[in-house]
């Protein structure tokens, strides 16, 4: 190899160095975010989706007009206001369906005038037996599929009530002054649970920027077992029957 040759190729290497290195070929960015907006379109749909139908849970209150029915009595012998409040929970199923669970205290007011327990003499409504129930019911639920922010549905199911206070209110007056008040009006006479069934219709408004739900709900509730306790010398004769129409308002999280 001759030095003109050897220098040639010297040059040759040299300059090679300091050329500019070819670009490398932009990665294919429109596939990659094509998938990533299809990804993040799903995923606020499954999120739409499960806010639709999912669980919440909520508290209401409001106001229960009971009636005192009597089994030697056509039709209601009585209708007092109390007041009910508590927790639920609503559980979806399929086909718009579901589940709710309540813990609801309610209060019923037992009058003197309404039991009109003695074969002769007057009752005053003076006295009155104030009994607090906390009741369980476990409704079946149909949601209607409407579009908006207002979701009605109906629901239906058994109540269980216990007893959980009482209070007897003589207005004052002693129990000698009303017949048979000192022997009826007292919570020996009644039992500590009662059985019941429910029906009604509530409704949900929930709005995309507001984080909670407000519920709409009225009802009737039907007790299908005496309040009166079953013992030998119970001085109230007859068997009682408490049924309550109920209207609340709540909030749903």
């Amino acid at each position: 190899m001759t030095i003109k040759s050897l220098l040639r190729n010297a040059v040759r290497r040299i300059s090679n160095m300091f050329a500019p290195t070819p670009a490398l070929k932009p990665a294919p960015v429109r596939r990659t975010n094509a998938v990533r907006a299809r990804i993040l379109m799903l995923a606020v749909l499954l999120v739409l989706a499960t806010n639709a139908d999912a669980q919440y849970f909520g508290l209401r209150g409001g106001v229960e007009r009971s009636q005192i029915v009597s089994n030697l009595d056509s039709g209601t012998i009585g209708t007092e206001t109390g007041i009910t409040l508590g927790a639920f929970v609503n559980i979806p199923l399929p086909k718009r369906f579901g589940i709710g669970v309540e813990g609801m205290y309610s209060q019923k007011v037992v009058t003197q005038q309404n039991l009109v327990l003695a074969q002769s003499g007057t009752f005053e409504p003076d006295a009155s037996l104030e009994l607090g129930y906390l009741e369980v019911p476990i409704l079946l639920q149909y949601r209607f599929p409407l579009p908006g922010p207002l979701k009605p549905r109906l629901f239906a199911g058994p109540v269980i009530g216990v007893v959980v206070n009482e209070s007897v209110d003589l207005k004052g007056k002693s129990p000698g002054d009303i017949a048979n008040e000192s022997a009826v009006l007292t919570r020996d006479a009644f039992a500590d649970k009662e059985v019941g069934y429910t029906v009604g219709a509530s409704a949900s408004l929930g709005f995309k920027l507001i984080p909670v739900k407000f519920i709409f709900d009225l009802r009737y509730v039907a007790g299908v077992a005496s309040i009166r306790d079953d013992f030998a010398g119970n001085p109230m004769s007859r068997d009682l029957n408490v049924g309550a129409f109920s209207g609340t308002i709540g909030l749903g999280f």
